[in-house]
């Protein structure tokens, strides 16, 4: 008798009964399923101030080719939203490069990066990426397509 009871409210609330059984993706999984070429996870490591970025990235091949080119182009940006200029260059780009091809289901991290800036950096802002698959294709990631190719993990 409790069977046909609950049935009716599981027929009328049949989004949550579903959601009981759906599983959880990952930003990595859903990036798979939505057909990117790869995924890049993020971080600021701890630093001696806040003028000091350390980043550590890691770049996924979620294609079913070797990657053979890859960079990702990052921008520190202060409180007020101006992008920032490490003090030892002439330009505020951050460059992540890997230059040797990255194998399917592999991944890699990049060379960390690590500036001083004469201000305190609010963020780092992934703006780009470019990489090579293996048939010679270049393909180009812009700002509208990064947020399902990335994740920056939160301290």
């Amino acid at each position: 008798m409790k069977l046909f009871a609950i049935f009716p409210l599981c027929s009328l609330l049949s989004a949550g009964c579903i959601s009981f059984s759906e599983k959880k993706h990952t930003a990595k999984e859903n990036a798979k399923i939505g057909g990117q070429p790869v995924f890049i996870e993020f971080k600021r490591l701890p630093a001696k101030s806040p003028k000091h970025l350390h980043l550590s990235l890691t770049v996924s091949n979620l294609s079913l080719g070797n990657i053979r080119n890859f960079s990702a182009l990052l921008f520190a940006v202060e409180k007020q939203g101006l992008i920032l200029i490490p003090e030892t260059y002439k330009t505020p780009e951050l460059i992540c490069k890997l230059n040797r091809p990255l194998r399917p289901e592999s991944s890699r991290q990049c060379s960390e990066i690590i500036h001083l800036f004469p201000t305190e950096i609010e963020k780092v802002e992934l703006h780009s990426v470019s990489l090579s698959i293996e048939d010679g294709i270049r393909l180009l990631i812009t700002k509208e397509d990064l947020n399902f190719i990335s994740y920056e993990e939160k301290e």
